[in-house]
């Protein structure tokens, strides 16, 4: 309301998260041993050949002291660069490497101790601010109408949960808990990589500069994935998820491996380059990058680094199409910088530096998704083929991953160097610097979530479809609605950072 009193709305699909730690952890131990040899073979003054060889071995224990991994991997490189005529003047160069990542602790500890599990409960208790008919009962147009506060809230819901058997009532979950190191466990991880592969030219600007324009192919694999299906089984379980609450439960058994058949991730781009130097005291330069990441799955977060893929998590449960491809959302198609940097004094003692900064990237791609009724134990769609627990819900896009772009970013830096000189060998600088010089702003993030009758939209205005259906179309209005805030920033990290001094 206009005083800042939140009221909140729950009623159907409303959940109770409980997140315990079963046990404690005693210390991850992750080790990567590597061994590399590279030589560079002049074999004419126009032929030059580089190789190189890398070597890693991975030992990598959880929180309770299972291995998780223990691989190796070998990884070549080559390069060949063709002087035209042996003076610098035009130089061809091509190479072909592999190139391997450390496993992610992150991931490789998925299944072990020191990890919160995940309990979620359905709250079937009392409508909060809400209609029988699934709306808001209160709101911008009627405040009078509000009646429960966030705090009152908390207390309708708790109260009905701790009638109702509490966090020992597995009656109450609405999907497969995840029970670190039983129902979910990690084995025999492999280090992801990328196989890369350049072509470019590089051109001498006399003797003040150069030019350089490449090729470059990436192909990743081995990305990190959470399989559950029927071939990986059940598994059993039986202890206290709370001092004096014992549980006993059987469940689908989801393990924590690499994908590389069913997962893409591929990135090409043009690379440009530019340098002159006027004179002693000015310089200028530039890179340009057209780029495309295609695939269907990114492999990162910004906020976790390396994550799971769920195509191999309940397969047949997946929506049509969650898994196409298209573009990433890394990609960046278009991505410029150019900088100047001038001595505009310059003695044997001092020297006072300016140097400006344009940067540039064009928006990258996002989706439209929301979440629709899978099925699980309803059967809805189809007849379960024999899980303990088939998710209800499932993830669908309601749009192309990369139906829209995010703004485009523009910004200006400069920087100012003072550098002393204390005899020969020592110099003292100072440099102070303001970063998007006119305070560009631009949205870098937004909203893309969609409302389906699953989550957020109500039964008056949205109905259940089907969502392995490839022939149906859903229509807005009808099947789901786009959310208030959709297409819009939510919070301040959602927005190119102001100037900064």
């Amino acid at each position: 309301d206009n005083a800042g009193v939140f009221y909140p709305v729950v009623g159907s699909y409303a959940e109770i998260d409980y997140w315990p730690i079963f046990n404690l952890s005693s210390g991850t131990n992750y080790k990567t041993n590597s061994i590399y040899a590279n030589d560079t073979w002049r074999v004419s003054p126009k032929w030059t050949i580089n190789v190189g060889l890398r070597y890693d071995q991975n030992d990598g224990k959880d929180g309770s002291g299972a291995t998780v991994a223990d691989d190796s991997r070998i990884s070549p490189r080559l390069g060949v660069s063709y002087d035209l005529k042996g003076d610098g003047n035009w130089v061809f160069n091509a190479s072909a490497a592999r190139y391997v990542t450390a496993i992610a602790n992150t991931v490789a500890s998925l299944g072990g101790a020191g990890v919160p599990s995940w309990m979620g409960y359905e709250y079937g208790g009392p409508l909060i601010n809400m209609n029988e008919d699934g709306s808001a009962q209160c709101g911008a147009d009627h405040p009078e109408l509000c009646m429960y506060t966030s705090p009152e809230a908390m207390e309708i819901m708790f109260e009905w949960f701790e009638a109702n058997g509490g966090i020992g009532n597995t009656d109450l979950w609405y999907s497969q808990p995840a029970i670190r190191g039983v129902n979910q466990v990690v084995e025999g991880l492999q280090s992801p990589y990328a196989d890369e592969f350049t072509i470019g030219v590089s051109k001498r600007l006399g003797t003040r500069g150069m030019i350089r324009l490449d090729y470059v192919r990436r192909e990743f694999h081995d990305f990190y994935s959470t399989e559950r299906t029927l071939d990986t089984g059940t598994v059993d379980w039986t202890d206290e998820i709370a001092p004096g609450v014992p549980v006993s439960a059987s469940f689908d058994l989801g393990v924590v491996v690499n994908e590389d058949d069913l997962l893409r991730r591929e990135y090409d781009g043009i690379h440009t380059a530019i340098q002159y130097r006027f004179n002693d005291r000015l310089q200028v330069g530039g890179t340009y990058t057209w780029s495309k990441a295609y695939g269907n799955f990114d492999g990162e977060t910004s906020g976790s680094g390396p994550v799971t893929s769920g195509v191999n998590n309940y397969p047949e449960y997946n929506s049509v199409g969650y898994y196409d491809d298209g573009k990433l959302g890394i990609d960046q198609t278009h991505k410029f910088r150019a900088w100047f940097s001038w001595d505009f004094i310059s003695t044997s003692r001092w020297n006072m530096n300016v140097s400006w900064l344009e940067n540039y990237w064009s928006g990258s791609p996002y989706g439209a998704t929301g979440t629709t009724l899978a099925g699980g134990g309803y059967d809805w769609w189809f007849e379960d083929p024999g899980y303990l627990s088939p998710p209800l819900w499932n993830s669908y896009r309601f749009a192309p991953r990369d139906a829209y772009l995010f703004d485009d970013v523009h910004r200006s830096d400069i920087a100012l160097n003072f550098s002393f000189f204390v005899g020969k060998s020592v110099e003292i600088f100072l440099q102070p610097e303001v970063l998007n010089v006119f305070n560009e702003s631009a949205v870098t993030d937004v909203n893309t979530k969609i409302n389906t009758r699953s989550y957020g939209c109500s039964s008056s205005v949205c109905q259940y479809f089907n969502p392995f259906d490839a022939s149906y179309t859903p229509v807005e209005g009808l099947d789901y609605e786009f959310s208030e805030t959709f297409g819009e920033p939510e919070n301040d990290g959602d927005f190119q950072d102001p100037r900064i001094i």
